[in-house]
C-alpha cells in the first residue's frame, strides 16, 4: 500500500519521478505557496494543513496515505515554509512570523480557488490544528464550508518549555527575553540546529531519506515573535463555537502542546466532538500513521 509506493518512489519523492504526485503553486497577493493536490477526483475532499516547519515532501507520508484511503487530498505548505517564497532572506532556517492573519488568509484564498466553497474536510495538525480553530472562528462561522474538523495533536496551548514554571509564566518569559534580545531573533537554544541535526536524529529510515533529499526545505527555528503570535492567537480561541463533528488525536506522552488545555476547550467549545489517545508523544503521524488513517477512513 502506502509504504511499497513510497520505495517505489523514494529515489525523489517528486512529481517529475512519481507522476501519481501532484505539487503545485498558487499566487496570494504576490507569495508563492506550494500545495499537493490527489490527481484524480474523489467523493470527499480533504484539505491538510501541516505542523509549523513542515514542508510538503516531509509530509507526502500520510497525505498519500489519505488519498489511497479514499478521500481527495489537498494539502498546504505555508507562506516561508519549504519551497515556498517569502523565506527569511538572511536566515532561511528560521520562520520569523509575528503574525498569523497572512496564513489565514492563505488558506482562505485556496478554499476559494480550489475548493470553489464546496464543503471539505479540513484537517490540521499541531500548528496546523491552531489554523483550522482560528479558521473555524474567523472564516466560516455559518458558512458551512467545512463539514467535518479533524485535529492532531493541536496547539490549543503550550506547554512551558521550563520545566519548573507553570505555563501562566510563559508569557512573561517570552517578555524578559524580548526585552535584551529582538522579537526577530531567534528562540535561545535553537539557533546552532542544523538540518544536518535534523537528518541525523531522525530515526526512521524512509523521513532521513526524504529529508536528505529536500534539505534545502528544512527549517529548524522559530523566532521570539512567532511564539508572541502564538500565545496572542491561543488566547483568541476562547471566542470559539464549533457546531460541526470534530475528531481529535492526541499523544498520552505529550511534552509540547497542552493536551488538557484541548480536552477542555474542545470539551466545551464542540458537542459533536470525539477524542483518541495514542501511545506516542507530539509526533502523532509519525508513530500512529496507521491507525489515524484508518480512524480517518470512517468518516468516508
Amino acid at each position: 500500500m502506502l509504504f511499497s509506493f513510497l520505495r517505489r518512489h523514494s529515489s525523489k519523492l517528486a512529481p517529475e519521478v512519481a507522476p501519481e504526485l501532484v505539487i503545485d503553486s498558487f499566487n496570494n497577493n504576490g507569495v508563492t505557496i506550494r500545495f499537493y493536490r490527489s490527481a484524480k477526483s474523489k467523493k470527499m475532499k480533504i484539505l491538510c494543513l501541516p505542523g509549523v516547519m513542515t514542508f510538503i515532501e516531509r509530509a507526502l507520508p500520510f497525505w498519500t496515505a489519505l488519498d489511497e484511503a479514499g478521500f481527495e487530498v489537498y494539502g498546504l505548505e505555508y507562506r516561508d515554509h519549504g519551497g515556498s517564497s517569502e523565506r527569511h532572506k538572511e536566515d532561511p532556517l528560521k520562520i520569523d512570523t509575528q503574525d498569523f492573519s497572512a496564513y489565514l488568509d492563505d488558506l482562505h484564498s485556496f478554499q476559494k480557488i480550489y475548493l470553489k466553497d464546496e464543503p471539505v474536510i479540513l484537517l490540521g495538525s499541531s500548528f496546523g490544528g491552531h489554523l483550522v480553530l482560528r479558521y473555524l472562528q474567523d472564516y466560516d462561522q455559518g458558512k458551512g464550508l467545512v463539514q467535518q474538523a479533524v485535529l492532531i495533536a493541536p496547539m490549543v496551548d503550550l506547554l512551558c518549555p521550563i520545566n519548573f514554571l507553570p505555563r501562566c509564566c510563559l508569557p512573561a518569559v517570552i517578555k524578559l527575553l524580548t526585552f535584551f534580545q529582538s522579537t526577530h531573533d531567534a528562540i535561545p537554544g535553537f539557533q546552532e540546529i542544523t538540518p544536518e541535526h535534523i537528518i541525523e536524529k531522525e530515526e526512521n529510515t524512509m523521513r532521513r531519506s526524504i529529508l536528505a533529499l529536500h534539505q534545502d526545505k528544512i527549517m529548524t527555528r522559530l523566532s521570539l515573535g512567532w511564539i508572541d503570535a502564538a500565545l496572542q492567537s491561543i488566547a483568541q480561541l476562547n471566542n470559539i463555537s464549533i457546531n460541526i463533528p470534530v475528531t481529535v488525536f492526541l499523544g498520552k506522552k505529550e511534552k509540547v502542546v497542552d493536551n488538557q488545555s484541548t480536552i477542555k476547550l474542545i470539551s466545551e467549545k464542540a458537542p459533536k466532538a470525539s477524542f483518541h489517545f495514542l501511545n506516542c508523544s507530539h509526533r502523532v503521524i509519525d508513530h500512529h500513521l496507521e491507525d489515524v488513517v484508518a480512524e480517518m477512513a470512517k468518516l468516508l
